[in-house]
């Protein structure tokens, strides 16, 4: 088990500048991305990947405030890494992600 002085020594100086790193690294690759915007699997890949690029600068955010509790809320970021490849291996995946949205939407309506 790690102590909290030491994990906290970790994320100040391992974690956070690798993640402002890689953070700064995919924003400037994502304005370098081309795709067809009419082909579903590219669109997705592409949705989810900025969705993760996001995901990354509110962690930052957090992290950088002093909300030293990444586990809690780091979830939203393996769930969209795991859609991100499944998009990426599966041309037909965008569809399970539009029904999953879709279930979801008529869920909360209460259809």
């Amino acid at each position: 088990m790690v102590a909290s002085g030491n994990l906290q020594a970790k994320l100040d100086t391992e974690f956070i500048p690798l993640l402002r790193t890689v953070t700064s690294d995919s924003l400037r690759d994502a304005a370098t991305l081309r795709f067809n915007n009419h082909h579903p699997q590219q669109l997705t890949v592409v949705c989810v990947y900025c969705t993760l690029i996001e995901l990354a600068h509110g962690e930052l955010a957090l992290l950088e405030q002093a909300t030293r509790q990444p586990y809690r809320w780091c979830c939203g970021q393996y769930l969209s890494y795991a859609d991100c490849m499944a998009a990426i291996e599966d041309p037909g995946y965008y569809k399970n992600m539009c029904a999953t949205f879709l279930e979801e939407k008529i869920r909360l309506i209460g259809m």
